[in-house]
């Protein structure tokens, strides 16, 4: 099985690399830089750097195209790459048959979008910009898998995040294998 991580606005670090290795299958990582990593320190800094990279739509295109050229089965997505993703699997036609998405807050700005392939959306329960709650509920009034993990704040998968929290990325990361392991036995 395939799998396309996409990063968030910090890329490919090493946390993310260590947090791939517990999926089940081959994991690909896709991020908004072309050298993968965002090297500033701070979250100010990597939103900065994702700008200049071309922001959300440049991130979209690059998914659509990776996913185009990979074919991967799965997609797992953190932030601003779960932003990019959600917007990537609403196109008909995709190879993929899962998309687990973390915390993708512009979400919010696609409430109309449906994913063509079945998609778990884990949203953290503080969010800066927006109240997450009737978000989640909107979603699932229309039939979506949105979920809010209490006590979390965006980036708690994240190491690099203020708002990591061990525990809860530990039951992301189960969350997740069990999607995955749930589609690999599918196979």
């Amino acid at each position: 099985m395939k799998i396309l991580v996409v990063s968030d606005i910090y890329g490919a670090t090493p946390e993310l690399r260590s947090l791939v290795h517990h999926f089940p299958g081959d994991a690909e990582i896709i991020a908004p830089y072309a050298v993968g990593e965002m090297k500033a320190g701070t979250e100010e800094e990597a939103y900065e750097s994702f700008l200049e990279s071309g922001g959300l739509d440049a991130y979209t295109q690059k998914l659509s195209d990776t996913i185009a050229d990979l074919r991967p089965d799965a997609l797992v997505a953190f932030s601003a790459g779960a932003g990019a993703a959600w917007r990537v699997l609403s196109k008909p036609g995709l190879s993929l048959r899962l998309g687990v998405l973390f915390y993708g807050s512009r979400i919010r700005d696609y409430l109309t979008l449906r994913p063509a392939v079945p998609t778990k959306l884990i949203f953290a329960e503080h969010e800066k910009a927006f109240d997450v709650a009737p978000v989640a509920a909107t979603l699932r009034a229309q039939g979506m898998d949105a979920v809010v993990m209490p006590g979390t704040r965006h980036g708690f998968m994240n190491a690099r995040s203020p708002g990591f929290d061990a525990v809860a990325m530990q039951e992301g990361i189960g969350e997740t294998v069990r999607l995955l392991s749930g589609l690999l036995n599918q196979a």
